[in-house]
């Protein structure tokens, strides 16, 4: 299948950082992480969101990530 993204191996560091800089606003914008997050969290709460609905919680909030759509703080 190869890489999608060509031979990163020999992409310098600043096309690199350029690259990562591009997705992750590509995955802003399709709603699936949110600013400034670590995208793999982000991902992840992106899915449970998937799976029990409901709404994520806003960044500030410390003690949950997402309100289920049967209210469990999880």
């Amino acid at each position: 299948m190869g890489e999608p993204f060509g031979d990163l191996g020999t992409a310098s560091v600043a096309d690199l950082l350029a690259g990562y800089a591009a997705i992750l606003r590509e995955l802003r914008n399709r709603g699936v992480v949110r600013p400034r997050n670590a995208p793999l969290g982000d991902y992840a709460e992106h899915l449970a969101q998937r799976v029990y609905g409901g709404e994520l919680a806003p960044n500030s909030v410390k003690s949950y990530d997402l309100l289920a759509a049967d209210l469990r703080q999880i």
